[in-house]
């Protein structure tokens, strides 16, 4: 057998079994992100919160950001809920920077992250894990 043919032959039997042991390597977690920008208006055509719906959420901890243009020095509450029950509640106020926070034990499947706001004010609400 010619040095050539051996070098080839050893190639390709290297190269089929990274291939192998890459296929069956688990992969990595996959990350999910659901986000809403809610405009700002009027009195009249502004919401007073800004919601993102969620899905496919495999259950544990998950984060959620809120972040709101405005002067005010208000409380809004702050709601994620899933199932027709709240799993986390806490406060921010519109001059507060854009805040994030972890909330743990939740159920799998879908929800809802609310966030309270001033009708002229523009929000973003995220949830991610």
């Amino acid at each position: 057998m010619s040095l050539n043919f051996r070098k080839a032959r050893l190639g390709i039997t290297l190269a089929a079994t990274v291939t192998a042991v890459v296929a069956l390597s688990p992969l990595p977690a996959q990350a999910a992100i659901f986000e809403k920008i809610c405009p700002g208006g009027t009195i009249v055509t502004g919401s007073l919160a800004c919601q993102v719906n969620y899905s496919g959420f495999p259950g544990g901890t998950i984060s959620f950001d809120v972040e709101q243009t405005g002067s005010d020095t208000a409380t809004q509450d702050i709601i994620l809920a899933s199932g027709g029950r709240i799993i986390c509640r806490t406060t921010y106020k519109a001059v507060d920077p854009p805040r994030s926070w972890i909330c743990n034990n939740v159920p799998r499947g879908s929800g809802t992250l609310t966030a309270a706001k001033r009708p002229y004010n523009v929000g973003r609400v995220a949830v991610r894990w």
